[in-house]
């Protein structure tokens, strides 16, 4: 199931105030300034064309993000940490957890 749509135009300092300026996977504090520091992930990966929108986008430290690759969410992220990224996105959690 794809989700519709193309990419969203994100709001660089929405998502860092949704994420509390920080990594989701590490709870590192992160600089909006130092954009080689951090990345805008595909929570649902670009490789199965899932589209970048708000519900589909977390705040990732660079080295997180290079980890995560294009795994699932459920195979690099916790269930708790999945449910907390469903929460603040909105994505669907079923979804995520497959």
């Amino acid at each position: 199931m794809l989700l519709a749509g193309c990419d969203e135009a994100i709001s660089i300092n929405e998502l860092f105030d949704r994420f509390g300026h920080k990594c989701f996977k590490t709870k590192k504090a992160l600089d909006i300034k130092d954009r080689k520091s951090w990345a805008i992930d595909h929570i649902l990966p670009s490789r199965y064309l899932y589209p970048l929108t708000v519900s589909n986008a977390a705040l990732l430290s660079k080295e997180a993000n290079d980890n995560k690759s294009d795994r699932w969410p459920s195979e690099f992220y916790k269930n708790n940490e999945l449910i907390e990224l469903a929460k603040l996105t909105g994505a669907d959690l079923k979804l995520l957890s497959s």
